[in-house]
């Protein structure tokens, strides 16, 4: 595998195959229609293998020639709803003022505005401090298919819309006799995580 990607990173489908195979682990891959609806979408990798490069919403083990790091566009989307690390909810008033702090908002019922750095940093030298912004942790909806290999494991594959993961299913059944054992949509929220 390529050292320049790593779990985790944000990447996009750059480019199919000219050749329409590829070799991983010895074995001739061919790149699939399902793969060529792909390209072009960005990504997270959740896992490298000598299979290849899984990405997250997808069924698809990729060869990195096929992808393009994308470059981190900043932590916080100032379009949507913030708030402190600790909760409480701000109201952003101002993104362009100038100076080192060029946020500005409201905490909660405050009166007075407080003043942040285009990162979110209530104070520079202070990552952790519980005045920091954040993007309020969305709830998201996801359809995932659960399957078995030929050898009895069980994986999954999530999707953002049930008719991908009807399309996904199809794609898998069709690929080295892998069976779908259930379809199922599941709801989250960002940054929760269950104890057991």
């Amino acid at each position: 595998m390529q050292a320049q990607f790593k779990v985790g990173d944000k990447v996009k489908v750059a480019r199919k195959l000219s050749q329409g195979t590829y070799t991983l682990l010895g074995f001739d891959n061919a790149w699939t229609e399902g793969m060529d609806r792909c390209v072009g979408k960005e990504s997270t990798i959740v896992e490298i293998s000598e299979w290849g490069i899984y990405l997250e919403d997808s069924i698809y083990f990729f060869p990195p020639s096929c992808l393009d790091l994308v470059k981190a566009k900043g932590g916080i989307d100032w379009t949507k709803p913030v708030q402190t690390r600790e909760g409480q909810s701000v109201e952003i008033v101002l993104t362009n003022a100038r100076g080192e702090y060029p946020i500005m908002g409201y905490i909660e019922k405050a009166y007075m505005l407080t003043r942040w750095t285009e990162g979110g940093e209530y104070l520079k030298a202070d990552a952790d401090h519980p005045l920091n912004l954040q993007n309020i942790p969305e709830t998201k909806e996801i359809w995932v298919n659960i399957m078995q290999n030929q050898d009895g494991s069980i994986f999954t594959c999530t999707f953002d819309s049930r008719e991908a993961a009807i399309v996904g299913a199809g794609d898998s059944m069709s690929f080295h006799g892998i069976k779908i054992l259930a379809q199922q949509k599941f709801t989250f929220t960002s940054g929760t995580f269950d104890k057991e």
